[in-house]
């Protein structure tokens, strides 16, 4: 059997993106970690230098979770190069209970959106994209 176990995302500012997903997703910290060693440079494809990576898991009340990492070594832009933790994610979808309420709040407090909320074609959804403070995108969908 093949579940989705969390969501992966690098990031550049730990703290804020950790506060913005708890905030506007009610999100709790399950996990709060720094990793490093040989494990995790060789996990991340960096054989013989040390790389260093804090995380939080933030999780859902149902149980939905994603995994902010921040790299630290004393070349971020060489760490930053490998494929692997380059750019972010394609996007993350969180289902919501008032699309309109989440997307006027966060509209107020400057994020930026592709479109207000939108019905879908099967009628059945409000969906919007919208980004994080790092250019993240994330897809809002209300069931309706």
């Amino acid at each position: 059997m093949n579940l989705i176990r969390h969501t992966g995302i690098f990031v550049k500012n730990l703290e804020e993106m950790k506060d913005f997903y708890m905030k506007n997703f009610d999100m709790n910290i399950a996990v709060h970690d720094t990793e490093v060693g040989d494990y995790i440079s060789s996990l991340y494809g960096k054989d013989g230098s040390e790389i260093e990576v804090e995380l939080y898991k933030l999780i859902t009340v149902d149980g939905c979770m994603i995994e902010l990492l921040k790299i630290k070594s004393e070349n971020d832009e060489d760490v930053h190069s490998n494929q692997v933790y380059f750019g972010g994610c394609c996007h993350i979808a969180f289902t919501v209970v008032d699309v309109d309420d989440l997307y006027s709040r966060l509209t107020r407090e400057g994020v930026e959106f592709y479109s207000k909320p939108l019905l879908s074609r099967d009628k059945m959804h409000k969906v919007c994209f919208c980004r994080d403070p790092e250019g993240n995108y994330l897809e809002l969908v209300e069931d309706l």
